[in-house]
């Protein structure tokens, strides 16, 4: 009898199809490791992102608006050169300004997501700050947060604050009730941490066939050291919003 003429041969091809998966695996969990690697070299402009976000707490209504979706676009415009081949930054100098392809606000939202980089919730929070501002810069009669159409607005952005007020030690009085101003301040910089996160992993991960989720995943530890950074300077300042400084040193 010749050796191995016993085998069954159906148990060979399950360990070889085993074996197979497990190659492919770890080709696909390489491949997720090296765009963490991508993200965490990257510079997400913290310190600017604190900056503006401390001159908006301090300033008029109006002038907060017009500020922080300033940055919103300064964002997104860096993001885009970012993935810009060198040669070609003087073309998107030229679409990015005067008339061009992307040289307004709404252009360069659209632009993002039409390229799967932000998700849709993202999208739609994008497009009532754009609304929110538009309402302080050109009407005059609009001056605060109170306004009953920016007061529309601003409840039509995503609750993201809720699962951050339910961590804050039992010593801060329930139920923590922000106004008007707070609640716009707190949204939009949580939803400028979710942009810069899905600008910063969305066109790597799809270059590289991986999907965004799997890099940031759900597990703190594996976030990008600047993901994390980004995250504790948000927490810090929506502290800083919502108590003043101090409570979360």
């Amino acid at each position: 009898m010749k050796r191995g003429s016993d085998t069954n041969p159906t148990l060979q091809e399950s360990e070889s199809d085993h074996l197979v998966t497990k190659m492919a695996k770890a080709m696909y969990d390489h491949q997720v490791h090296m765009v963490r690697q991508h993200v965490t070299g990257l510079d997400f402009s913290i310190d600017r992102i604190q900056i503006v976000f401390n001159a908006a707490n301090n300033e008029a209504d109006r002038s907060s608006a017009i500020l922080i979706f300033a940055l919103i676009e300064d964002i997104i415009l860096n993001e885009i050169l970012r993935y810009t081949r060198t040669s070609r930054k003087k073309l998107i100098n030229e679409i990015s300004t005067g008339s061009g392809l992307l040289s307004t606000a709404n252009d360069r939202i659209q632009f993002v997501y039409l390229l799967s980089w932000i998700q849709e919730n993202t999208f739609n929070d994008m497009k009532i700050l754009k609304s929110i501002r538009n309402n302080f810069a050109h009407n005059a009669d609009i001056t605060n947060f109170d306004d009953e159409k920016i007061k529309l607005l601003i409840s039509s952005l995503s609750h993201a604050e809720k699962a951050l007020l339910e961590v804050y030690p039992e010593r801060v009085p329930r139920p923590i009730i922000l106004n008007n101003r707070q609640l716009f301040l707190v949204r939009s910089l949580l939803l400028i941490v979710k942009l810069i996160g899905e600008l910063a992993v969305a066109p790597e991960a799809r270059a590289s066939r991986v999907a965004p989720g799997d890099v940031t995943g759900t597990d703190w530890d594996l976030l990008p050291s600047n993901m994390k950074e980004l995250n504790r300077i948000a927490a810090r300042t929506v502290s800083n919003i919502i108590f003043g400084p101090g409570l979360a040193r």
